[in-house]
């Protein structure tokens, strides 16, 4: 069990919604063993959408004649519509970043995203201001590592689970 049909499904089967990233923090084995069963039914179908920003989410539910659709974007708790049955519950508006033509190269600034700078913040970066962070994301990854070495699902994680790591100095 691995990719994002696996992580949509898991987090219906088992994700705290009131956990915003971490979703998943409160997955137990039932929920992992029910996951597989609805994958293997083909309960869940994931597709690239093309000419969308970055993040692009667009999850539709249908049952019993009725259809759901919420679309997020941008940043994981972001929602920006939500539809039943076709109708429009809710619509966010977007601002002047959001509706740029190339929402990917406009919306933030990447200029800092090259080795010398990140070496430099990583030299200069006063530890109690990071280790909060530091320590989240230890723990995070140590828990990926420790699951793939005990279930092979889990080796797609690191491909939809992208988070920087910052190293002190090697002074």
């Amino acid at each position: 069990m691995k990719g994002v049909e696996a992580a949509a499904v898991l987090g219906l089967t088992g994700g705290d919604p009131g956990q915003a990233l971490e979703v998943l923090e409160t997955v137990k084995e039932e929920d992992i063993n029910r996951t597989k069963e609805l994958i293997n039914e083909g309960f869940c179908d994931c597709v690239l959408k093309e000419g969308t920003a970055n993040l692009y989410i667009e999850a539709r539910a249908v049952c019993k004649g009725e259809e759901a659709l919420v679309v997020i974007e941008d940043e994981h708790t972001n929602i920006t519509r939500i539809e039943k049955n076709g109708r429009v519950l809710y619509l966010k508006e977007k601002t002047k970043t959001e509706t740029s033509e190339v929402p990917d190269k406009e919306a933030a600034d990447k200029s800092q995203l090259n080795l010398e700078d990140i070496i430099t913040f990583a030299d200069e970066v006063r530890l109690e201001d990071v280790k909060n962070t530091l320590e989240r994301q230890i723990k995070y990854n140590m828990k990926i590592a420790e699951e793939g070495l005990k279930n092979p699902w889990i080796a797609a994680a690191p491909t939809y689970i992208i988070t920087p790591i910052f190293f002190p100095s090697r002074k």
